[in-house]
């Protein structure tokens, strides 16, 4: 079996693509914040104390409020990266005028701008007095939809596969994005607490995990194109790989799901498996999300 050639070069190199994945995962890691503060985290706030509750829903906002200044932090560092590599420079003087450039006459800056408002309004509403939970989804919604646009489906001008997207990167969000604030949640909480938690985030993954899985199923279909192209072009090994993780990381889900979460209660380890295993859910993520990078950076089967 021939290796194919997994040429970067058109898209500015493996910094470019890592940092396109990191960036994915952050943004993604927000969103999931955000779902879990709305949609799951109640059921957490009602098995507690109201001074508990309180401290459980500002911990919860404080770290949506640190991944979205992280967020920020790496569509700046994205854009500067992608700047330099159309421009051919690295000097910091040709890198302003060329990042200015990007934002001014580029689909890619537009994009990054109305991203980077969207941040900030998002920020706006975690900083107020009261709550503002469905307001901070929306705004994290919105962030996500927006990423979709960097995806082929855009650039294709392909708005079936453009909504496909999207509905995969929210559901990846809402199931994937969701683990670092249940990790620390599991960590931290009660046992009794925790296993509500678990408990109330099993349905969830069920849902997202469908929607990626017929979402997927479509952008292969579109982007792939045949047998030959998946098992012949660099395009169709990284789906491939992806494919795998995501095989991997719905067995651990599995087991967490049918194994771990019983035991939360019952056993005195069944917190630290859980904890553990979800971390691990964590890190096959981040490897699906940087799969995910370069699928977006290597040309698919279709013609642009």
């Amino acid at each position: 079996m021939v290796v194919p050639s997994f040429d970067l070069t058109d898209s500015g190199g493996i910094g470019l693509v890592f940092t396109r994945g990191v960036t994915d995962a952050v943004l993604l890691a927000v969103f999931g914040t955000l779902v879990f503060r709305t949609l799951i985290a109640p059921a957490g706030f009602a098995a507690l104390g109201p001074a508990e509750a309180r401290f459980f829903r500002r911990q919860l906002a404080a770290q949506a409020r640190c991944l979205a200044g992280l967020a920020l932090l790496a569509l700046a560092v994205w854009l500067v990266l992608v700047s330099q590599s159309l421009a051919e420079v690295t000097a910091f003087g040709p890198t302003l005028s060329a990042v200015w450039t990007v934002i001014r006459a580029t689909s890619f800056g537009h994009i990054l701008v109305a991203q980077s408002v969207t941040l900030l309004a998002l920020l706006l509403t975690l900083a107020a007095a009261k709550p503002w939970d469905r307001a901070s989804l929306a705004f994290g919604a919105i962030l996500i939809g927006l990423q979709a646009c960097h995806g082929h489906g855009f650039g294709m001008g392909n708005p079936l596969l453009l909504a496909c997207l999207m509905l995969h990167l929210l559901a990846a969000g809402a199931w994937l994005g969701s683990l670092p604030a249940l990790a620390i949640s599991l960590r931290h909480q009660p046992p009794a607490v925790a296993a509500k938690l678990a408990r109330r985030f099993s349905p969830l993954g069920i849902v997202c995990v469908s929607v990626l899985a017929l979402t997927a199923l479509y952008q292969a279909w579109v982007l792939i194109g045949s047998w030959g192209f998946l098992t012949g072009s660099a395009y169709g090994w990284t789906a491939l790989l992806k494919l795998l993780l995501f095989a991997l990381l719905l067995t651990l889900a599995a087991f967490n799901r049918f194994f771990a979460t019983p035991r939360l209660t019952r056993e005195t380890t069944g917190r630290p498996a859980l904890f553990y295993a979800v971390a691990l859910e964590i890190g096959l993520g981040i490897a699906i999300l940087l799969a995910a990078g370069l699928l977006a950076s290597l040309p698919p089967g279709m013609k642009m």
